[in-house]
């Protein structure tokens, strides 16, 4: 975490607003091993990660993206096979299970944030 303070630093001292996405392509290989976005556990993960997120990073940084190019996890990864973690599933159903937990932990992080951190942070997600 100090890295990422240090960064976030770093932009404001440069006159940049950060912009922090918590899921661009970096799941933790122990819960890809328990099945990834296609495990409904992996949403709870999500949740507890953004919790600690917003807790260390957030009175410095108002805006937030959940997910990067969400299609692109769920349809490349786990439908064609053609990105990390390489499940071939198409035409099957480990896309359509990946983009419902994707769309659920979205949900579930924007509740938790603006249930525990919007009112003293006021940031957008």
């Amino acid at each position: 975490m100090q890295y990422y303070h240090n960064l976030v630093d770093e932009l404001i001292a440069n006159d940049i607003i950060p912009m922090v996405t918590l899921y661009h392509w970096d799941l933790p290989q122990y819960i890809q091993n328990q099945g990834g976005w296609i495990n409904e556990y992996t949403i709870e993960y999500f949740v507890e990660y953004a919790r600690k997120c917003f807790s260390e990073l957030g009175p410095k940084v108002k805006w937030w993206i959940t997910h990067n190019e969400p299609y692109e996890t769920c349809w490349s990864a786990y439908g064609l096979g053609e990105d990390a973690p390489g499940f071939k599933d198409h035409p099957g159903t480990y896309p359509y299970l990946c983009a419902h937990n994707i769309i659920r932990s979205h949900a579930a992080v924007w509740h938790m944030y603006d249930k525990e951190f919007r009112a003293t942070q006021n940031g957008e997600l």
